[in-house]
């Protein structure tokens, strides 16, 4: 986005700007450049989490629900996916929760998918996601068989 707002610039003098950003932004500040597939952003230094989270309201740091956590592993393994799928496979109707996950920004809708003649809306993780849980890709989570690994132990 930002090679696209200064595309009379070379790519590479901007690569290397933020590369020195970042390095000038990391340590023992309270706010560090992180960079993440989404692109660069300046964010709170996770050693300093406990005295910012003190100024910040309580409200935006509530736990997630446990059927909040079900959907988004349901989307993070096996997304995106329609309300039925999400609802069939927690064995539960899951719209009161899908709809917090989109007033909290966790989710997104992601299109439409064709089902039995009509449309369904389609359901993914959103930027926010991975801020939240501080990650940059799915693929920094752990694999279905280190899972039941773990389960099976």
């Amino acid at each position: 986005m930002l090679k696209e707002f200064l595309k009379d610039f070379d790519g590479s003098l901007i690569d290397k700007a933020l590369e020195e950003l970042s390095q000038e932004f990391n340590g023992d500040r309270g706010i560090i450049l992180k960079c993440s597939n989404q692109g660069y952003e300046f964010v709170t230094n996770p050693i300093y989490f406990e005295e910012v989270k003190k100024f910040l309201s309580p409200k935006n740091f509530k736990r997630l629900s446990q059927a909040s956590l079900e959907i988004l592993g349901l989307l993070a393994y096996k997304g995106p996916l329609t309300m039925a799928e999400i609802s069939y496979y927690r064995g539960t109707n899951s719209s009161s929760t899908l709809k917090y996950l989109l007033e909290k920004g966790l989710i997104k809708i992601n299109g439409k998918k064709k089902v039995q003649g009509k449309t369904s809306t389609l359901f993914s993780l959103s930027e926010n996601f991975f801020r939240y849980f501080n990650i940059n890709s799915l693929d920094e989570l752990p694999s279905i068989e280190e899972i039941k690994e773990v389960i099976e132990e």
